[in-house]
């Protein structure tokens, strides 16, 4: 009996990870056994080579899909327990600990704390915007640096409270934190707006915070979720009572479709899960589903819309088929040139019908829509000319969509 159990465990880990399926959804959880430093998994991120990076109790691991790669403080990590991890337009990978922030540019490691100028040193959460700075949520306010100079914010300058829990950033430039106790902040670069539970917020203790391509706000907090509209207005609150699966929110992710995809977990009563809604239907998944842990902490979207999700014993992935995802292709295919671009691009369209409507979209790779338009093909229109001069360097996917189907690749500024 144990060696047909082993004999099972290895057949579900030969592809790299545990996988269950369960209705049309299949979850895939890499572990320790598979290379991961640590089933402690607290933040991931995905760089512009779409390697996964993944935050643990005991340093960090670089995944590529095939091999595993770990940094501890050996290597020059300011400390193993890593809290928060983004991506800038270089590719640098920025690690936020309790004991100060690391860079890493695949080669050297650089380490900044308050005696550089960051104003604390327990980092929550990280962001790079559209100008090349870096933002830093901490337990002290909030920490600019330009790549030279570090900027902070405390109450003093506006912030609703400095215990700053999340980041986020809308297609106006504008930054968005989330605070404990305090409500959420908004930053113009010059003014700062509080939203609170005076204005419809469900709870003023926001852990989570996104914002799609439509400028509509999601506050995920201790409480539930809170929806707020392009012009800030409040639209509606979420609870359990609604479908989300638990209403501690702790990460909030869009897809590619327009879902949007929620992390929970209340850790005094150990109940959570992930949750996706299109914005009608709430789908909630569990352990009961496959997923490794009740206990989940954030989220990630690749580029072929798989959720990554990180949790205290591994981190999951669910792969959707084509109850999730549009997985039908068009006759009309299509390729890009020059590709990797300096801006300006070109879409050669092959085997084309007769005549045909499309409608094109650039997404980046937070699966948010930057830019549409509409191309009507024909025998006598082969390319058409786009320009991404406008956006910063890094990974985008170009979709070419029809009522028949959908067309993605991916194209690279730099």
């Amino acid at each position: 009996m144990k060696k047909f159990i082993r004999n099972i465990i290895t057949i579900l880990l030969i592809t790299g990870g545990f996988s269950a399926t369960h209705a049309q959804e299949t979850w895939i959880t890499y572990t320790t056994v598979d290379g991961l430093v640590s089933n402690n998994v607290l933040c991931q991120a995905i760089d512009l080579q779409e390697n996964f990076w993944f935050g643990t109790y005991d340093g960090v691991s670089k995944f590529d899909n095939n091999n595993w790669t770990t940094f501890t403080e050996d290597d020059g990590l300011i400390d193993n327990d890593v809290k928060a991890i983004t991506v800038d337009l270089q590719g640098n990978v920025w690690f936020g600990t309790y004991y100060g922030v690391s860079k890493f540019d695949g080669n050297t490691w650089i380490n900044y704390t308050t005696s550089d100028g960051l104003v604390n040193d327990k980092i929550n959460a990280i962001i790079a915007d559209s100008e090349g700075n870096i933002w830093f949520a901490t337990f002290g306010g909030v920490s600019k640096f330009d790549g030279e100079n570090w900027t902070n914010y405390t109450v003093a300058d506006g912030l609703a409270f400095n215990m700053v829990k999340s980041i986020a950033i809308d297609n106006q430039n504008n930054k968005w934190f989330g605070t404990i106790i305090g409500g959420v902040s908004k930053f113009d670069g010059t003014n700062w707006t509080t939203i609170d539970n005076n204005d419809g917020l469900i709870n003023n203790n926001v852990y989570s915070v996104a914002v799609d391509d439509n400028g509509v706000k999601w506050f995920g907090t201790i409480e539930g979720l809170s929806k707020f509209d392009a012009d800030d207005n409040w639209l509606a609150n979420f609870t359990e009572n609604e479908g989300i699966v638990d209403n501690w929110v702790q990460s909030i992710k869009f897809d590619s479709q327009a879902n949007i995809w929620f992390a929970c977990f209340t850790d005094y009563l150990y109940h959570g899960g992930v949750s996706k809604f299109d914005n009608t239907t709430w789908t909630s998944f569990t352990t009961e589903d496959g997923l490794a842990s009740q206990d989940v902490r954030s989220l990630v979207v690749d580029s072929e819309d798989n959720i990554w999700v990180a949790t205290n014993n591994g981190v999951s992935k669910l792969i959707q088929d084509a109850s999730g995802i549009e997985n039908k292709f068009l006759q009309t295919s299509f390729n890009i040139h020059p590709n990797p671009s300096t801006g300006t691009f070109f879409i050669e369209f092959q085997n084309s019908e007769n005549s045909e409507n499309l409608e094109i979209q650039v997404s980046n790779t937070n699966a948010q829509i930057i830019h549409k338009e509409n191309v009507f093909l024909n025998n006598y229109k082969t390319t058409h000319k786009m320009s991404l001069d406008n956006y910063s360097n890094g990974i985008y996917f170009i979709s070419l969509k029809t009522t028949n189907g959908i067309n993605v690749q991916k194209i690279v500024k730099y």
